[in-house]
């Protein structure tokens, strides 16, 4: 019978997409190939499961080595992961503001009543609003994170919430000109070290060993394997430097194409933003607009590269 990798509900024969969540459905649950999002403390981790849920993230909730972990598909990887560092964003700054405002009213007794009573009051204040809330309700609830930031134990809990970083996109032609400088070291030290060992050998240097022998099979070893990576990184210089050029074509395509059709109306029309949006869900929202907007217009374009010609657009047009 097939599955539902997200929600896991179990359909009949014939059926292929879920009526719920749209995935595609598997024939075992053994199948999935999500990745891990974040691990941490439990209340903390289903807070970011309904802020997923309200930006259309599917993600799967786990229980693991007394921990809550959530899973996620690798196509929607990297939006959950730009969706979960906005998340810890808004955590930061709401419990910075509520511990701020604790101390300018005079709230605050000591550390441990602080954090014993608004933790338990604040968390029983979360379960009901999970309970009851929908629409614009979900999406307040979900960017309140960390309902006490005055304690100590809740910047434990933030701290305990670990989202794996994405790489940040390097250009080709600056791979091709690192790979380049490493190659021209890595060679240049080879060929010295072995000239030297050479000179040794014959007497020329009047440097002596203990075991001749020894001595060369592995300081030749290791000047022949300086060569060797040497010339590899040189190739691969070559290589890159290739890429760069269609890269840099590519590039000219795209930002023409980016000056003649996208302003900054029409990406707010395609982000749908609302009112409520902080500064940093309308960063992400307005991004994924133009990730879309280019990725429809240019087929293949490699995920991290799209991250970066987006938020470069993002740059010239919102800044």
């Amino acid at each position: 019978m097939p599955w539902c990798p997200v929600c896991k509900n179990e359909y009949k024969e014939g059926v292929t997409v879920c009526a719920d969540c749209g995935e595609t459905l598997v024939a075992s649950l053994e199948e999935r190939k999500e990745v891990l999002l974040c691990r941490g403390e439990e209340a903390l981790i289903l807070r970011m499961q309904k802020f997923m849920e309200y930006n259309d993230i599917p993600v799967i909730y786990e229980h693991e080595d007394e921990e809550a972990c959530l899973y996620v598909l690798p196509k929607h990887e990297r939006k959950a992961k730009q969706a979960a560092h906005v998340f810890l964003a808004e955590s930061a700054a709401e419990a910075e503001n509520r511990f701020e405002s604790a101390l300018d009213s005079g709230d605050i007794l000591n550390e441990t009543e602080l954090a014993t009573d608004e933790e338990s009051s604040d968390h029983e204040e979360a379960m009901n609003q999970a309970d009851s809330a929908d629409g614009k309700e979900s999406q307040e609830d979900a960017e309140d994170v960390l309902n006490s930031g005055s304690s100590s134990n809740d910047r434990d809990k933030e701290n305990d919430l670990r989202v794996p970083n994405g790489g940040v996109y390097r250009k080709k032609s600056e791979q091709a000109d690192d790979l380049k400088s490493s190659g021209e070291v890595l060679l240049v030290f080879g060929i010295l070290g072995c000239i030297a060992m050479l000179l040794i050998d014959f007497g020329i240097l009047p440097i002596r060993f203990g075991n001749r022998i020894m001595m060369n099979v592995i300081m030749f070893a290791l000047f022949l394997f300086f060569i060797g990576f040497g010339i590899y990184s040189l190739k691969g210089a070559r290589k890159c430097r290739a890429e760069a050029s269609d890269e840099d074509a590519l590039t000219e395509r795209i930002d023409a194409w980016v000056k003649a059709h996208l302003t900054a109306e029409s990406i707010d029309g395609a982000a749908g933003l609302e009112e409520e949006d902080s500064e940093e869900i309308c960063f992400f929202k307005r991004t994924e607009a133009i990730r879309r907007k280019i990725a429809d217009e240019f087929d293949g374009v490699d995920e991290s590269y799209l991250d970066s010609l987006a938020e470069n657009v993002y740059q010239e047009l919102f800044e």
